[in-house]
């Protein structure tokens, strides 16, 4: 009598390996710098892809209109980055970029976006530049020494000329002529002990070749230099 017959189950050795699949939207961040000289936003936006799947950008659309972005690759790499840059007018108050993606895996997303809200950049209507002053008495010379802080609280440098004082003949020596962002210039001018009042009066040149005319700063002395 023949025996029965005994199958015997025998583990797998490999199984199909899943498809990838598109389970998470593309994340959109942006970031921007001020060009102080040009007036514009440079806003530099990244695409990245959390997907083990490539695929391919379309249908780019931006605000503010007409200031595209460039430089962003059609290709969406699986797990990857991209990145690209967009230049808007520095009174735009803010950006946007929406996106869809074409997935290697048939599948789209739409409108994926981004956005973000800018303040000002550029210079501002008008530029205010900071005076202050000391007298102090050189008595063994018979002399006030007057020194002038002169303060920019722009993000902008410029160049200090035209330098008028008063009374006429009481040169004032800067420490530079150099208007640094938000740095002070100190500045010293010596008149007679008799005198009671001076003054000084200059330009600034900024660098983005504007021009603030006739800063005035008097000094006025209530005591006597002996």
């Amino acid at each position: 009598m023949l025996g029965a017959l005994a199958f015997l189950a025998v583990p797998a050795t490999g199984a199909a390996a899943a498809t990838p699949a598109v389970d998470v939207n593309p994340t959109i961040t942006t970031s921007a710098t001020c060009d102080f000289a040009a007036r514009e936003w440079v806003v530099t936006w990244s695409v990245a892809n959390p997907n083990p799947v490539e695929g391919t950008i379309g249908n780019v659309r931006v605000t503010p209109p007409g200031q595209p972005l460039v430089g962003l690759p059609n290709r969406l790499p699986a797990l990857g980055t991209i990145t690209g840059t967009q230049r808007v007018a520095g009174d735009a108050g803010s950006a946007s970029v929406t996106l869809d993606v074409n997935w290697d895996d048939n599948t789209v997303t739409y409108d994926a976006s981004g956005f973000i809200a800018l303040g000002r950049c550029g210079p501002p209507a008008t530029r205010t530049v900071l005076v202050s002053a000391n007298a102090v008495c050189d008595a063994a010379a018979r002399e006030w020494s007057i020194y002038y802080n002169i303060t920019n609280p722009n993000a902008i440098a410029g160049t200090i000329g035209n330098v008028r004082v008063g009374p006429p003949g009481s040169a004032l020596q800067l420490q530079s002529d150099r208007l640094l962002p938000f740095g002070t210039v100190v500045g010293n001018q010596r008149i007679p002990a008799d005198q009671f009042t001076a003054s000084i009066t200059f330009d600034v040149n900024w660098d983005d070749n504007v021009v603030t005319y006739d800063i005035y700063r008097p000094v006025y002395i209530k005591t006597t230099c002996r």
